[in-house]
């Protein structure tokens, strides 16, 4: 089953917009909608709209890549398998242009595969003879492939003392589609709060990820509860002991 797609329109700004004149050296703003596509063998094309809003035209290149982090570090390599059309494109003040994103072959894998589509400004040639420091935008929307028979995330945890001050949360997804993480807390036993994280991370098919975050020291095989939140599909809650792992098969997608 090929999951629903958020369409929400974000709009995007790069550091230092607002601090810098409007002109060719500064970053755009631009809308961007769906945040994210999923492609199957029911739905091998689907479109991203890229408007701008703002006063100055602005010139964008696309590109897709293979995306992983096998060793918990994102990844990216150049890949034939997914194409965007155009990849180069101008876009005047209040214009907006339709990018199709397609597969160029069929792919009936059992796990699903996983890109980015990079949106990057591209100096135009009145900036290029300006002086003026250019501060250009890039943006990176997830990209996943579907395989034939998706599965739910089977998530695997395990927490360690990384020092004094630092705990290590390792999440492991042996499930065959990616989990996506919005928030996490350690809670001791009698509910004291020892870490926690706030930000959306993806968790690739496979792959594992490793959060070294800030918190109290932790004692040899202490219980724990991990409460961690995808942000749509609601929340989990398991029972570890620092240094085992702890497996939690809920639907994180």
């Amino acid at each position: 089953m090929i999951s629903m797609k958020p369409r929400a329109i974000a709009i995007f700004l790069l550091g230092l917009c607002a601090a810098l004149p409007p002109g060719p050296g500064t970053a755009a703003e631009l809308k961007i909608s769906p945040l994210r596509l999923t492609l199957g063998t029911e739905n091998p094309i689907d479109v991203v709209t890229v408007a701008n809003p703002g006063s100055e035209p602005v010139l964008l290149q696309v590109r897709l890549r293979a995306w992983s982090h096998p060793d918990g570090q994102d990844r990216f390599e150049d890949s034939r398998d997914v194409l965007a059309n155009p990849t180069v494109f101008e876009l005047e003040p209040g214009q907006q242009q339709v990018v199709r994103v397609g597969l160029t072959r069929p792919l009936s894998g059992t796990r699903e595969l996983s890109y980015r589509i990079f949106i990057q400004q591209l100096p135009r040639q009145d900036a290029e003879k300006s002086r003026q420091v250019s501060t250009l935008l890039t943006l990176a929307l997830p990209l996943f492939v579907a395989p034939r028979d998706s599965l739910p995330p089977n998530l695997a945890w395990r927490v360690e003392p990384r020092s004094a001050t630092e705990i290590a949360v390792q999440v492991e997804n042996r499930g065959n589609t990616h989990a996506e993480v919005s928030s996490l807390a350690l809670s001791r036993q009698g509910g004291e709060q020892v870490a926690a994280f706030d930000r959306r991370i993806y968790v690739l098919p496979g792959q594992r990820r490793e959060l070294v975050l800030p918190g109290g020291a932790l004692g040899v095989a202490e219980r724990l509860t991990l409460t961690a939140s995808t942000g749509r599909d609601g929340r989990i809650e398991t029972a570890l002991r620092v240094g085992t792992v702890a497996p939690v098969e809920e639907a994180l997608r």
